[in-house]
């Protein structure tokens, strides 16, 4: 196993954001999650070899979502919940760092929800967040003080919808009850469903960078699925990868076989699915062969935390390199294994 570097924040986490516009260096945001507290928020980044973290306090409550600003690596976005008070308060908050050594973070803007926010996502052209609030789907745009644009209430349960990178920040895919499926904010509507996808609640979903089709998913059943919306009757990839809940899972943003996956039985997992990537539909050398370079299932298990895995992300700055976070703090940042990152670069 790559060597691991860790960090243990004070308080309970679940929230965690890869750095998307910082592209020289390998960096997270994490947002704490307790009711008595002071909240916080970490950047953690790495020098070398060496982990750095600096913790910010974060004011409106409890931190429940989290995401970067994709083209402003100083500004970024928080659901917030304070549950301190008489009457618990709600909000969508953005926030800029002001620089590398203040202790505070300069707030652009706050505007108060009814509900909670369950999820925040910020599109890749980074005008739009998508939440997830009082059982809508809504989509916000940021420079208008997070005014909603765009609402949709799914037939089920929903915890995350996600960007299509395919679509130009038209297309949402967002997994409800035992299902997943797609919203298209040009039709106002559903566009597409896989009807039990997992036979228990499914957590997260993420599309294939390299194939518009391939989407994979994750549930509560502990399941990873890859599914293709043009033949969805079953799954073209299926793994028991967790013990317990799978809860998130991510494509690798260069080489689509590759699946890093997270769960609540205090594991990190990096699987091969070869044989439905984008690589497999290569065209054959010249002697008709087409060298499978990792073995479809599991390659390697990361069991350095103690406590549920909530979230993992890529890092943008080196795609061999990502991180993980346990609700009692860990953050962990973690390298693919040399010899599978050769493989799969077929060197």
């Amino acid at each position: 196993m790559a060597e691991v570097l860790m960090y243990t924040l004070e308080l309970e986490s679940r929230c965690m954001a890869n750095i998307t516009a910082c592209e020289e260096t390998v960096s997270f945001l994490v947002g704490t999650q307790n009711m008595k507290a002071m909240n916080e928020i970490c950047h953690v980044s790495l020098d070398g070899m060496r982990l750095v973290a600096k913790t910010r306090h974060h004011t409106p409550g409890e931190v429940r979502a989290i995401a970067s600003d994709p083209r402003d690596e100083t500004r970024f976005a928080t659901g917030a919940s304070d549950y301190g008070k008489m009457a618990p308060s709600h909000s969508l908050n953005l926030f800029r760092i002001e620089n590398s050594e203040s202790d505070k973070l300069e707030q652009i803007v706050s505007v108060k929800k009814s509900d909670e926010v369950k999820s925040l996502e910020w599109d890749s052209q980074g005008d739009n967040v998508a939440i997830i609030h009082n059982k809508n789907v809504e989509v916000c745009d940021v420079e208008r003080q997070f005014e909603p644009i765009w609402s949709y209430t799914p037939q089920g349960p929903s915890s995350v919808a996600v960007w299509s990178p395919h679509s130009g920040g038209n297309v949402l895919g967002v997994p409800v009850g035992h299902s997943i499926m797609t919203l298209d904010l040009r039709t106002k509507g559903e566009v597409q469903r896989i009807k039990e996808a997992h036979s228990l609640r499914a957590t997260y979903l993420d599309f294939n960078p390299n194939l518009q089709h391939s989407v994979v998913s994750c549930g509560r059943d502990g399941v990873l699925r890859i599914w293709d919306w043009r033949n969805s009757s079953s799954p073209l990839f299926s793994l028991r990868a967790h013990a317990h809940w799978a809860t998130q899972v991510y494509f690798h943003s260069v080489h689509d076989e590759l699946l890093l996956s997270s769960g609540t039985d205090g594991s990190l997992l990096l699987t091969s699915a070869y044989s439905v990537s984008s690589d497999s539909k290569e065209p054959r050398d010249e002697e008709g062969e087409c060298r499978v370079t990792l073995p479809d299932g599991p390659l390697e298990r990361i069991d350095e935390h103690e406590d549920s895995i909530y979230a993992c992300a890529w890092s943008t700055a080196d795609p061999w390199t990502f991180a993980s976070l346990s609700f009692d703090g860990r953050i962990i940042i973690s390298h693919v294994n040399r010899e599978h990152k050769y493989a799969l670069m077929k060197l």
